[in-house]
């Protein structure tokens, strides 16, 4: 009976990327939680450690058994950032301008 060990791709460039990798040393993409490929479950990192929990999915080569290729089809590649991201932001620039504009006024 043969273990398996989920690996971790990178959907912006397809590198392999360690399990708890925060950003693709290739490619610079930050990961805010980890998603399967086969069924698009997302969850944090931890709770894929054997597989994904929904499906079972995990990878063993560059195919499963439904001849899924990660390298062939990356769904959400071009998705955006979290709006979190966007909103701290601008949230630093406005505080960044409002120094500088208080510090012009005095």
């Amino acid at each position: 009976m043969s273990s398996k060990k989920a690996k971790f791709f990178c959907e912006n460039c397809g590198a392999e990327v360690e399990q708890d990798s925060r950003f693709c040393k290739k490619c610079g993409r930050f990961f805010t939680s980890v998603r399967c490929p086969c069924c698009g479950f997302v969850g944090p990192a931890n709770i894929f450690a054997n597989g994904c929990p929904k499906c079972g999915y995990a990878e063993t080569g560059t195919k499963n058994k439904n001849n899924y290729n990660i390298q062939a089809k990356r769904k959400n590649a071009d998705a955006p950032l979290p709006i979190w991201i966007y909103l701290f932001t601008i949230a630093v620039l406005l505080g960044i301008f409002s120094a500088i504009v208080y510090l012009y006024s005095t």
